[in-house]
Order: C-alpha cells, then sequence, then structure tokens
C-alpha cells in the first residue's frame, strides 16, 4: 500500500467535499510561501475562480487558515489520547508524550502549519473568531485532559497544569528541531532522543 499523500497528512482530505479544491490549493501556498503569500487572491488565482468563489466557503482568512490547520490539530490529539489509552498506569503519561514527539517529528511542515505559522503576523486572530476558537478549544482540552488523567494527583487543576507545561516542552524540542532543519545546521541529537532525555530527567514513568 502506498503512503498517503503530503496533502493528507497535512489534514487536508481528498473526499468529494467541495471545499477540498481550495483547501489543497491553499496548503500548497502556504508550503512554498507562508501564510504571508496565503491570500484569497492567490486561491483563486491558483484555481482559476472568482475571489468570491473562496469567500463563499471561507469568509475570513481565519476561517481558511483555520480550515487547514484544525484537522492536522485534531490528528495530534487523536494520537496522543490513542497512545495515553495503549499502556496502563505508570507508561500511559510516557506514552502519550513520545506519541506527541513521534507525530510532529514525522512532518515538520505540518508541525509549523499548526505552532509556528500563525504566529507570523499574518494577520490570524482565532480568538476573534468564536466559532474557531470553540472549536480549536475543544480539541486542545480533550488532549491536556488525556494527559492529565495520567498523572498520578489528588488535586485536578494541578494534573492539568502539569499536562499543559509537559507538552509545551514536548512542543518546544520539536521546535528547535524545525529551526535547525529550517537554517541548515540540523541540531546534534535527534528530537526523540531529546524528548526521551527530558522524560528521563523529569522522572516520568505515571509521574
Amino acid at each position: 500500500m502506498h503512503g498517503k499523500r503530503k496533502d493528507e497528512r497535512n489534514g487536508v482530505s481528498r473526499a468529494k467535499d467541495p471545499r477540498q479544491r481550495f483547501l489543497k490549493a491553499a496548503l500548497e501556498i502556504f508550503l512554498a510561501g507562508g501564510l504571508k503569500k496565503l491570500t484569497f487572491d492567490a486561491v483563486a488565482s491558483k484555481l482559476g475562480v472568482s475571489k468570491q468563489a473562496v469567500i463563499h466557503w471561507f469568509p475570513t482568512k481565519t476561517h481558511l487558515v483555520a480550515a487547514l490547520l484544525i484537522p492536522a490539530l485534531r490528528g495530534e490529539a487523536q494520537t496522543v489520547l490513542a497512545a495515553c489509552a495503549r499502556e496502563n498506569g505508570s507508561n500511559s503519561l510516557k506514552s502519550g508524550l513520545l506519541a506527541l514527539a513521534e507525530y510532529h517529528l514525522a512532518d515538520l511542515e505540518r508541525f509549523r502549519m499548526i505552532y509556528l505559522a500563525p504566529q507570523s503576523g499574518a494577520g490570524i486572530e482565532f480568538a476573534a473568531k468564536p466559532d474557531v476558537a470553540a472549536e480549536i478549544h475543544a480539541i486542545t482540552s480533550g488532549m491536556y485532559r488525556a494527559l492529565a488523567g495520567c498523572i498520578r494527583t489528588p488535586d485536578p487543576e494541578m494534573a492539568r497544569l502539569q499536562a499543559v507545561s509537559l507538552h509545551a516542552a514536548v512542543i518546544g524540542v520539536v521546535t528547535m528541531i524545525a529551526l535547525g532543519r529550517s537554517v541548515g545546521d540540523p541540531m546534534k541529537h535527534g528530537g526523540m532522543d531529546q524528548v526521551r532525555c527530558l522524560i528521563e530527567r523529569l522522572g516520568i514513568c505515571g509521574a
């Protein structure tokens, strides 16, 4: 069986949804030039349609970017939830964190789209679109809840804080790996080795 196509790995389905033509073109533009190059005019020009045809499906650039990003973010959450559920007791947290790292290190372009591109100052404001923000928060809350459920503490707020912090630590490692690759100066130690070291130094087994 052939591997998944690049657009599928980045969360863009090939299903017969009319929006998928626009999302595939948007993804190609993003991968070639980043969010600043991703405009309604660029998508319309690439597909040979009017700008209004794009806006019909995606009323703002934030909605367009969210339609690219959310499936990839959902894939991250599902990966973490599945990994946490696979292990019993003390190894579940470690399994979830390793799965998180593996998911992102397997596709750094997808990672940049989720975590780095929205910081580029390209006019993307998820909080300004309540429907988009609600969907993103539901996905991330479920992921944090799964990680928090692996942490042995009677204080649920502390468990969530630890879960968010551990997630951020792994994302930080992947960010440094992505940075090194971007500037042509890869880090000496691999991403998974760094995450395993982080887990060991924090004493994570089930925490």
